[in-house]
């Protein structure tokens, strides 16, 4: 469910897709069922934690804690190579 609703938003915004718009479709929430975003259900206990961004051409990243449809993302730029595995 959660795949198809991202193949929709894409399909929309086919050649807009921006970060905010990465940051949009990680909101995406339905009453009914699963979404994107999603809030636990009763015998379900599931609910999306947070989400990230990445722009690895810019080196750029943006993220936020908990539900994106409650919360800001932030910007990082990293500074360096990564390291360790």
């Amino acid at each position: 469910t959660r795949l198809d609703q991202a193949h929709a938003f894409f399909a929309v915004n086919h050649g807009r897709i921006t970060p905010e718009k990465l940051m949009e479709m990680t909101r995406v929430r339905t009453e009914e069922g699963f979404s994107i975003c999603q809030s636990p259900v009763e015998g379900y206990h599931v609910e999306t934690a947070g989400a990230v961004i990445m722009c690895p051409t810019t080196k750029q990243m943006w993220a936020l804690w908990g539900r994106p449809s409650e919360n800001e993302y932030e910007a990082f730029s990293p500074g360096g190579e990564l390291t360790g595995a």
